[in-house]
Parts: structure tokens; C-alpha cells; sequence
């Protein structure tokens, strides 16, 4: 079954797309292909087609993309058409459908509240048999979130039992039943409850715990931050 999408969406030139304008209008044809997956790029007075940069690899004898990348795209057009409240998220870098950019908006009524994270949003090639990776760029303080930035949260863990943390139980960790919009509402969910039972930051969980003015106000600071960053 043909997957059809069409959009107006700005690029950057890739090092094998030659001359890429901005705000042209793809439309994927396909997704059963024999070779990579074409579109259609419509430009004034004439129509031809191309490969589309991200989904056009050198595979072995013409085979088609594999499924990682069927699914980012899917999320990516999806998205596209159909924002959702709370964060935006689109491609790092046009050529690369595995790296994503991310902006949080702090949970209406948290501590978090009128911050403006940012993240970077890592798939890995097997995807979505695997998890991906979300590690925030911007500043934050949550027990849940490593000092690197790394989101430690049940969804993104290896799926199966993890007999190191057997309060984890399998269903609550990876399925490849979800999507980029159910990953990043459940980091938003945990802004908005944090989980200091197993923490990936050790010193904001204790703030947590125990000095609620302090983590209060370290959070606070790092939300007028990432305001003042935009």
C-alpha cells in the first residue's frame, strides 16, 4: 500500500542532493518500490523525479529502505500535518532521519512550567526493535534526568526483564508500539512527576527529597535560562 504525503517543508542542501531550494513540496509515490523510495518534488512548470536525499542510501541490489526508516518518516510527516501541543521536533541535520531536535514546553502548572527545552532525539538503526535515546541539550534539574542530560525514564530501557531493576517490569519498559509523539508526551509526563525511588541524578533527587526550596529554585533558574536562549 502506497504511503502519500504531501508537504511544503524547508531543507538544507545534502552533499549528494546538489541544489536544494527551500520550501519545495515532496509527496513520497511509493513505499513499494523495487529500488529506494522516490518522490515527486514539484517545482514551477515542470515535474520530475528525484530520490529523496534521506531515504535514497546506496542499498545492496536496489533493496528498498528498511523499515527504521519507513517509520521515521511516517512520524516525521505525521508531525508535520499534525503538530502536537507541548513540543515541537523535526530533523537535526535533513540528510540524517535517525538524529532529531526536540523543544520541550514545560508542563502548564509544574515547576517547569513556561521553560523551553531542548533535546536531541537519537534512533538507532534497528529501530523500532530498539529504544531510542533522548538526551536534553538545554540545562535540567530532575531526578530523572542524568547531569549529562540523558532521559532515564521506563519507555526508553531495553525492552524485556532487567533483573538489575526488578521493580521495572517488563511491560512498562520498550515496545515498538511506540511512537515519537507517545516518547516525548511520557518526558513531559515525568517533568511533571518526578521519580526519586530510582534516580539517574542522585543530588536533584535528594533536593527533591529534602529541600524543596533549593530544587525549586535551581529549577526555576534553569527555566529563565532556556528563556533567555531563544
Amino acid at each position: 500500500m502506497a504511503l502519500v504525503f504531501s508537504t511544503s517543508i524547508a531543507t538544507q542542501p545534502c552533499a549528494f542532493d546538489g541544489m536544494t531550494p527551500a520550501n519545495l513540496k515532496y509527496k513520497v509515490v511509493s513505499t513499494q518500490s523495487p529500488g529506494p523510495l522516490t518522490i515527486l518534488r514539484d517545482m514551477p512548470h515542470r515535474h520530475h523525479r528525484h530520490p529523496f536525499p534521506l531515504l535514497s542510501p546506496p542499498y545492496p541490489n536496489h533493496q528498498p529502505p528498511p523499515t527504521s526508516y519507513l517509520h521515521l518518516f511516517s512520524y516525521i510527516a505525521e508531525l508535520m500535518k499534525n503538530p502536537v501541543e507541548g513540543f515541537s521536533a523535526g530533523l537535526k541535520d535533513d540528510c540524517n532521519l535517525f538524529e532529531w531536535t526536540v523543544t520541550i514546553l514545560g508542563p502548564p502548572d509544574t515547576l517547569y512550567e513556561g521553560g523551553f527545552f531542548n533535546a536531541i532525539l537519537t534512533f538507532p538503526k534497528d529501530y523500532p526493535q530498539s529504544p531510542p535515546e533522548c538526551r536534553f541539550t538545554s540545562d535540567m534539574w530532575h531526578p530523572n534526568v542524568f547531569p549529562d542530560g540523558k532521559v532515564c525514564i521506563s519507555i526508553l530501557h531495553p525492552p524485556g526483564f532487567d533483573p538489575m531493576n526488578p521493580q521495572e517490569s517488563a511491560a512498562e519498559r520498550w515496545s515498538p508500539v511506540h511512537t515519537v509523539e507517545s516518547i516525548i508526551l511520557s518526558i513531559i509526563s515525568m517533568l511533571s512527576s518526578p521519580n526519586d525511588e530510582s534516580p539517574a541524578n542522585i543530588d536533584a533527587a535528594k533536593d527533591w527529597r529534602e529541600n524543596k526550596p533549593e530544587f525549586k529554585k535551581k529549577v526555576a533558574r534553569i527555566v529563565r535560562k532556556s528563556q533567555e536562549m531563544l
